[in-house]
């Protein structure tokens, strides 16, 4: 990606530029992460994340409010930086698709919110959405396929709050499968794939087709139960293991403790559901008006899909090829940079990245 040409030859004073970071909020961890310029092409800045203690965040819910404030507060303060574009808890969130009749670009919001009530069990003015017309290929003249995207007002409002008082100005909210698609597929694949991030508590599923998200999900499958499970069969502490399911993972090395029956149990469910939303998805698509790609390839990112042998292990059953997301994709070619972040820890920046990415993939 490179920064336009006539950035490059008048840039825009930094105090006018605006250029947000990514703010990533989960239930364990809040990530911060900014992209800038740098001889006229894009480049990682400052970065950095906070834990977030159990309880403070269920969920998607705010329930401990101070103790968030604190951390939110705690880092504006170390990153001084004001405009960000947030991700919102997928499980408070509702994704669907529109055949609408072929309007006017002007008609189309008026005709989404009209729509809105059919879809969720919630007002139209109880809700906030985005939507995305989605092109597809051999489409007739006299439809519109749209791609609508919905949070409560409730929710958006109680982040926006919080995040103001702490320092900071969102300037944009999005679902965290959004962010996350934006950051590892390549920007004008229109392919069809199935983007998994395998995070500490949860994991996230996502449909993308065509850069949109038409489908979205998360299991309270997370590499945690991992860690949980070793500690269990092998009496270890926690940290160490953890230590040992991130060296280790589903291979054993000579004179080493041998985890893979720890981690082949929650790993298999992992793998059942993957592989549940991949057949739905494959059969589901043929009956749709726009007959939908077939699922070509399983992305994997997050912190945990990077423990060894876990990429192998889906693959062999699922069906389909699983590999690892390169978050830097639409950044850099590592080949020719090497940032100061490793690409197993970029993992768990890859919703931040996304977010940050908006700024120069024209949202």
């Amino acid at each position: 990606m490179k920064q336009p040409l006539l950035e490059r030859f008048f840039p825009t004073p930094a105090f006018l530029r605006m250029l947000p970071g990514g703010l990533d909020i989960s239930d364990r961890s809040i990530k911060f992460l900014e992209l800038g310029h740098t001889h006229g092409k894009i480049a990682l800045g400052r970065y950095g994340e906070a834990v977030v203690p159990e309880g403070v965040i269920t969920g998607g819910e705010i329930i401990e409010r101070e103790e968030l404030l604190r951390i939110l507060r705690e880092m504006h303060t170390r990153f001084g930086m004001r405009f960000v574009n947030v991700s919102l808890p997928e499980e408070k969130s509702f994704i669907f698709s529109l055949d609408l009749p072929r309007l006017m670009p002007s008609e189309v919001r008026a005709s989404v919110e009209l729509a809105l009530e059919e879809h969720i069990p919630l007002h139209a003015d109880e809700v906030v959405f985005d939507f995305e017309v989605v092109e597809f290929p051999k489409d007739g003249s006299d439809h519109l396929d749209v791609n609508v995207s919905v949070m409560p007002r409730s929710v958006v409002d109680v982040y926006s709050e919080i995040l103001n008082e702490a320092g900071f100005v969102p300037l944009a909210f999005e679902l965290e499968g959004q962010a996350i698609a934006r950051a590892v597929l390549r920007e004008g694949d229109m392919g069809t794939f199935m983007v998994v991030d395998f995070g500490a508590t949860r994991t996230s599923i996502s449909i993308v087709e065509r850069g949109a998200v038409w489908f979205t999900t998360s299991i309270a499958i997370g590499g945690k139960e991992l860690t949980n499970a070793i500690v269990k069969d092998f009496g270890v502490p926690f940290a160490d293991a953890e230590r040992i399911k991130i060296e280790q993972g589903l291979g054993q090395k000579s004179g080493e403790l041998g985890v893979y029956a720890s981690l082949v149990a929650t790993l298999s469910v992992l793998r059942d559901e993957l592989s549940k939303h991949y057949q739905y998805w494959n059969k589901r698509h043929k009956g749709m008006r726009h007959e939908r790609g077939m699922i070509e390839k399983i992305i994997m990112c997050g912190g945990d899909a990077v423990i060894p042998g876990i990429i192998e292990f889906l693959t062999a059953d699922v069906g389909v090829s699983v590999t690892l997301g390169n978050p830097w994709i639409n950044i850099f070619s590592l080949e020719k940079y090497i940032p100061p972040i490793h690409l197993n820890d970029a993992q768990r920046y890859t919703p931040a990245i996304g977010l940050a990415l908006r700024e120069f993939r024209g949202n």
